[in-house]
C-alpha cells in the first residue's frame, strides 16, 4: 500500500444507519499513538482490538464501529496497519 495522507476517507461497501445518520464513509483522522496502541494490545480478543483500533483513528464510539460490515472493518484496519509496517501485528 502506498503512503496514506491524513485525513483519509474510505467509502463503505455496505453503508449503514447509526441512529438518524446514514453512514457511507469512514474518515481516518489520525494515526494511533503509543498509548492507544498499548490499550489496544491489552484487549483480550482480536475482534475487540480491531474495534478499538478503528474507534481510536476515527473518533467513533465503539457501538458505531460495531455496526460496520466485516469487509468494511477489515478495509479500515488494512489502512491503519499500513501505519505500522514494522510494528506488532494487531490481533493474536
Amino acid at each position: 500500500m502506498s503512503e496514506i495522507n491524513l485525513p483519509h476517507t474510505i467509502t463503505l461497501g455496505r453503508p449503514f444507519e447509526y441512529g438518524s445518520e446514514r453512514v457511507t464513509q469512514v474518515v481516518i483522522e489520525d494515526e494511533l499513538d503509543a498509548g492507544q496502541m498499548a490499550d489496544i494490545v491489552n484487549e483480550p480478543k482480536p475482534g475487540s482490538q480491531m474495534i478499538r483500533m478503528v474507534a481510536a483513528v476515527t473518533g467513533w464510539p465503539d457501538p458505531k464501529v460495531k455496526m460496520m460490515k466485516g469487509r468494511d472493518l477489515l478495509a479500515v484496519c488494512e489502512v491503519v496497519n499500513s501505519f505500522l509496517p514494522s510494528g506488532p501485528k494487531i490481533g493474536k
